[in-house]
């Protein structure tokens, strides 16, 4: 559970050791669509989640360490990570499991990454409003399939549609 590689950040808030490098061909840049799986777990061995992530990178939509992570990533590849505070649930933590003090270790292995499809955002708000219910509406099709993290992602597409 201790993390001896690369720090990704100048204050050593997270560091991360490669165990598969992954497709070399298929980075991940800013605001490609990322699938994952992570399980994360205290400096103690346990365990506080195991789930599939899907996000679109740089819009907030997982931990920050975990975003700036995989930044440095490809397709297909694994990496263990140590997380401080600032870099995952912050000073207030997750309670009731990882205080604001603890160190996070997330073991994460990349599925899948593609670019962004481009959507012209309608400008007026009535067509803000039809694009955010459209998508809303695809987000709880992904929710009744249990793509849950797509569905997330969905969701806050909808969202973002509706902010000035």
């Amino acid at each position: 559970l201790h993390p001896v590689g690369e720090a990704l950040t100048s204050d050593n808030g997270v560091i991360k050791r490669t165990i598969k490098e992954g497709d070399s061909d298929k980075p991940i840049l800013d605001n490609y669509h990322v699938q994952y799986s992570r399980c994360s777990f205290k400096s103690d061995g346990l365990k506080i989640d195991q789930s599939p992530w899907s996000i679109r990178l740089d819009r907030g939509q997982d931990i920050p360490g975990i975003e700036i992570a995989l930044k440095t990533m490809h397709q297909n590849s694994e990496a263990t990570l140590q997380l401080t505070p600032p870099y995952h649930y912050g000073p207030s933590g997750c309670y009731p499991h990882l205080s604001g003090t603890d160190i996070l270790h997330v073991h994460i292995k990349v599925t899948e990454v593609a670019a962004a499809k481009l959507i012209n955002m309608p400008q007026d708000l009535q067509g803000r409003i039809q694009f955010s219910q459209a998508v809303r509406l695809e987000g709880n099709s992904l929710f009744e399939q249990e793509k849950y993290g797509q569905a997330a992602c969905s969701y806050n597409r909808a969202i973002s549609a509706l902010r000035d």
